[in-house]
């Protein structure tokens, strides 16, 4: 091959790969501009929620779902008396599965660890006083309790919210490239143009998704209205309800349970390495922090419930049978019970989700549980004040 043949090759690759790659760069990085740093997102989600008090989508992103939740509890703010704080391990705790007349909104959002939730009950405490009960899990499935870290001074104004609508965070055109480019966007965006091709009306699904954006609006099973304002990760009713709580729609229910169970307990699963690391010792400077909450919240007229969230049923049973994980376990709970004892609290352990009654299909995995199970635990433990300390 000589230098001319070779440059006509190279420019052929080259425009080859020009060809496919430029459509995927450039409608991938149309969805990206409503969906990486799109702030403006969650004041459209909120307001459409607060109007329709139907399900929205969003983009997953943490911070973006906190900024949502916190401007959906001003909206709510008026109207409910009782708050859920924690992680996704509280967001499938409805408002229907308290027990009446309580009015509730689940602040829960991903990933939420304890750190920012004593913050955020903290604030709630001191600035709204029109919220008289509050509910806090005290998680170690997630490792939470054991953790280290310093508490966080959390702002929840409106405000705040309205200020990290309105500014979203940077994020550069190199990265965005690079994001759009990378093989999870490029196989999602494939699945975005099946379904796009096999829509009733193909055209305008196309401009829906890269051009004219706003979202799409659907109908739950239950009929309830239901908002997609995410453009990749679609799904009927998934999202947020108008109490808070999480649909879980795009999981679903557990299946094969008895698999989910023989991964969980496995030694590199994060259930036994939390136990086994941290000895079930958990961190009494936050243990402490709670109870001194729980304390201003009594003095105030107001009550603070802590709730284990539920486990996947025999889970717990099953780690108490590992030499290893059972002592931790055994510790994590003997350290609990005598703080809430000492301190009075209202404590309700669900981890053994099966004194309960909660059944396998209640959960997503080993330590999601949605609404059904949360109804039996509430049902049962309402307000499940342990005895008062001993002299």
């Amino acid at each position: 091959m000589n230098a001319t043949s070779h440059r006509r090759y190279l420019v052929a690759l080259a425009v080859g790969m020009a060809a496919t790659l430029l459509p995927v760069l450039f409608l991938n990085l149309q969805v990206l501009s409503r969906t990486l740093g799109a702030r403006a997102l969650e004041s459209d989600a909120s307001a459409w929620q607060e109007s329709n008090r139907g399900v929205v989508n969003l983009p997953v992103d943490n911070d973006a779902f906190r900024t949502f939740k916190t401007l959906r509890l001003h909206d709510r703010l008026a109207h409910v008396d009782t708050l859920i704080l924690g992680s996704s391990t509280m967001m499938g705790l409805t408002e229907r599965a308290l027990p009446a007349p309580v009015r509730a909104f689940n602040f829960a959002t991903n990933s939420n660890h304890i750190v920012s939730v004593i913050g955020e009950a903290e604030f709630i405490q001191t600035q709204y006083h029109q919220i008289k009960r509050l509910i806090i899990p005290i998680d170690w499935s997630v490792g939470f309790v054991y953790a280290a870290f310093p508490v966080s001074v959390m702002d929840l104004t409106l405000e705040t919210a309205l200020k990290a609508v309105t500014r979203p965070p940077p994020v550069t055109l190199a990265f965005r490239v690079r994001e759009a480019l990378s093989y999870p966007r490029i196989v999602n965006l494939w699945s975005m143009l099946r379904l796009i091709s096999r829509s009733a009306d193909p055209k305008a699904a196309f401009l829906r998704a890269f051009v004219t954006g706003g979202g799409t609006e659907s109908r739950c099973a239950d009929g309830t209205p239901a908002k997609n304002f995410d453009v990749e990760y679609r799904g009927p009713c998934r999202g947020f309800r108008f109490d808070g709580s999480a649909t879980f729609a795009n999981i679903g229910p557990l299946r094969d349970p008895a698999e989910t169970m023989r991964v969980a307990l496995k030694p590199n699963e994060q259930y036994v390495k939390y136990l086994n690391s941290t000895n079930g010792q958990p961190n009494t400077g936050y243990l402490d922090r709670l109870a001194a909450l729980e304390r201003h919240a009594r003095e105030n007229g107001a009550e603070v419930i802590f709730v284990r969230p539920p486990l996947l049923p025999g889970f717990e049973a099953a780690l108490s049978r590992l030499p290893g994980p059972a002592a931790a376990l055994a510790r994590t709970d003997a350290e609990l019970d005598a703080w809430a004892r000492k301190n009075r609290l209202a404590l309700i352990n669900a981890g053994r989700s099966e004194d309960f009654g909660c059944v396998s299909g209640e959960f997503i995995d080993a330590h999601h549980a949605l609404d059904g199970c949360f109804a039996k635990v509430f049902a049962a433990g309402w307000p499940a004040r342990l005895a008062p300390a001993r002299d």
